[in-house]
């Protein structure tokens, strides 16, 4: 039987990871339409390619921002 062993993290881990809050990172997964893994409790868990998708696009606002 093989297990996954790749990185997921909850909102607030992914919220560390970007430099942003647990809700801000939910916001932009919503507005990504990303699929997070769901636990059985309902709690959303970010792939480690999630979190990269989600960091580029605050980056890309950002940069926007400032134009």
């Amino acid at each position: 039987m093989s297990q996954c062993t790749a990185k997921v993290f909850s909102p607030a881990e992914a919220g560390r990871e970007v430099r942003r809050s647990a809700s801000t990172v939910k916001r932009v997964a919503a507005e990504l339409r990303l699929d997070p893994l769901l636990t059985v409790g309902g709690a959303r868990l970010f792939t480690a390619e999630q979190v990269e998708k989600i960091k580029i696009e605050l980056q890309r606002r950002e940069q926007e921002a400032r134009r």
